[in-house]
């Protein structure tokens, strides 16, 4: 697809190099493109950013900042990234970028399979590595849809980017609404305000600062999706505690392909929250997770399986964890809605968390209500949804709150989570 840019801009060759701070300013949507051309030609030549002072700039070494509102209007091709190598920052020096009605279908090959099935990642990046993202704001709207795909695919879809392995994100706010839409009903994706998943390698992921989505996302027509108002997937060495608040405003949607369900129905695993739909985690504490959009899910009546969760679909530590996992002050107020008489036996809901294992949880709220079809075999619960027992056994603290109340506040049908007294003096601030 080509890159078209607000007017008709002149082809940019250089970027303007600050040198009192060390960054590359950019100031309009075709140095956006030149950022890109940079970025494609990268894998190859090992270009370089040249400077409008005649500097060359690695380009795995360059930080780039906004210096002024940009709009890219109708279609946008993501700025590649190459296994190990990204630019070191983007700093939005608190201007915005506005995705002003962008489309983007998904390439594919005449037989039908992706185009380049390992970097199946959109946003304005295809993903980032090793990357500072701060100060970034991001409107618009960007509909993404795969319209000739016929093999099973996997996607990543952000604002910022596809995928965020390892590097730092502070203070983003993305208010762009997100649609993806799979006419084949073959696609795997994992979605977010921010990114479709965090991720890292070697090194860690940091969420400092205020980071909110307050973009509607929707997805339609997969039969797998990790959907979370910031992120679809979080997990392993990422680091959340500190100085962050991390929110959903944004309501979010997902209706499943019923011929694709009818398929796929075993390997149909579905993990959708408010905040994040899967959130694993090395190491404590996490704190200050909210939202208050509303979920609403469509199992079109073919057996599904998904863990749904005001907060999050899935909690727990990653695989290398060893210890339980303290958090403090996660709350939804946002309303969760099961449509569809088709679930799977292994499907939950929790007004805070849909699946938790290995948590010490301080602070769970819950105001918003459950809404689901009637007889439903659903697992659900006013706070927890479930605990898979995997792990440590979890513990609720007695200063965790259902303000609902139309459910028990966790499901005891398995491996039951221990109730505890809370003796810890909490900041009220953060109930």
């Amino acid at each position: 697809l080509a890159l078209v840019f607000a007017g008709c801009e002149e082809k940019v060759t250089c970027l303007h190099y600050n040198e009192t701070d060390g960054v590359l300013e950019i100031s309009k949507a075709a140095e956006l493109h030149y950022v890109y051309e940079v970025a494609k030609k990268y894998k190859e030549t090992r270009e370089s950013f040249q400077t409008d002072n005649g500097r060359m700039i690695a380009f795995e070494d360059a930080c780039l900042r906004l210096i002024n509102d940009i709009e890219i209007k109708e279609s946008w091709t993501p700025i590649p990234f190459f296994f190990g190598y990204s630019i070191k920052s983007f700093d939005g020096n608190n201007y915005k970028i506005t995705f002003k009605d962008v489309e983007y279908i998904l390439p594919a090959t005449d037989d039908g399979h992706p185009a380049n099935p390992y970097f199946m990642h959109y946003g304005l990046f295809e993903s980032l590595s090793d990357c500072e993202v701060r100060n970034l704001l991001l409107e618009g709207e960007i509909s993404v849809r795969n319209k000739d795909i016929v093999y099973d695919y996997n996607i990543g879809i952000g604002a910022v980017a596809g995928e965020l392995t390892n590097g730092t994100v502070e203070n983003c706010i993305s208010r762009v609404k997100i649609s993806f839409e799979d006419e084949k009903g073959c696609g795997k994706v994992e979605i977010g305000g921010i990114t479709g998943g965090f991720s890292n390698i070697s090194n860690s992921i940091t969420l400092t600062g205020k980071i909110v989505n307050e973009g509607d996302i929707s997805v339609k027509g997969c039969y797998s999706v990790y959907l979370g108002g910031l992120a679809g997937t979080a997990g392993d060495k990422i680091e959340i505690s500190g100085n962050v608040n991390l929110e959903n405003k944004g309501n979010l949607s997902v209706e499943w392909d019923r011929m694709a369900l009818q398929i796929n129905n075993e390997d149909s695993y579905n993990n959708i929250g408010g905040v994040f739909g899967k959130l694993e985690v090395y190491k404590g504490p996490v704190k200050n997770i909210y939202n208050c959009g509303n979920i609403i899910v469509n199992t079109q009546d073919i057996p599904t399986t998904f863990q749904l969760g005001g907060v999050c679909g899935m909690f727990g530590k990653s695989y290398d964890g060893r210890n339980l996992i303290e958090v403090f002050g996660m709350k939804n107020s946002g309303t969760i809605k099961v449509e569809g008489k088709g679930i799977g036996k292994y499907s939950c809901v929790g007004g805070v968390i849909g699946d938790c294992n290995s948590g010490y949880f301080h602070q769970l709220l819950n105001e918003g209500k459950i809404i689901i079809p009637d007889d439903s075999n659903l697992k659900i619960g006013g706070l927890l949804g479930y605990e898979t027992g995997l792990g440590y056994t979890s513990y609720l603290l007695s200063c965790s709150e259902d303000k609902v109340g139309d459910f028990k506040v966790f499901n005891y049908s398995q491996f039951p989570l221990f109730e505890k007294v809370c003796t810890e003096k909490h900041d009220k601030s953060q109930e």
